[in-house]
């Protein structure tokens, strides 16, 4: 029983240092995704340069917003296989993270390499990583 207390430390500093670290994650791939989709919206002038910070909230804040419902459902002690609502906010997420994915590979200048594209559509993916 006496190398229960140690694990159990041990555990929980393992724990916080994961979550400090997917929230690490989640804020620079929002960072990212962020400049990337405002730029763009900007060059094809869907929105004018003052309202440029809109179009990645509307995209992003999804993912945001389908996370925190999934912590709420997951705090609820309900296993999430179970809960409808889950399935709401898992697609919530993806296919937030998909159009982010697609809006921040289309920023890529069209002379760049074809990478180029994959590195900037796989940041959103990173956001998604964090959440699971």
């Amino acid at each position: 029983m006496a190398a229960a207390g140690p694990m159990a430390r041990f555990r929980a500093v393992l724990i916080a240092a994961a979550a400090l670290l997917a929230a690490a994650v989640a804020i620079l791939a929002f960072w990212v995704s962020f400049d990337a989709i405002s730029a763009y919206v900007v060059r094809i002038q869907a929105f004018p340069y003052p309202l440029r910070w809109c179009a990645p909230l509307l995209v992003d804040s999804f993912t945001l917003l389908g996370t925190a419902f999934l912590l709420w459902l997951a705090l609820s002690g309900k296993p999430l296989r179970r809960v409808a609502d889950a399935w709401y906010a898992w697609a919530l997420v993806e296919l937030a993270t998909a159009a982010s994915a697609a809006l921040n590979a289309a920023h890529v200048p069209a002379d760049a390499p074809t990478e180029a594209r994959w590195v900037a559509g796989a940041v959103p993916v990173t956001l998604l990583a964090s959440v699971h």
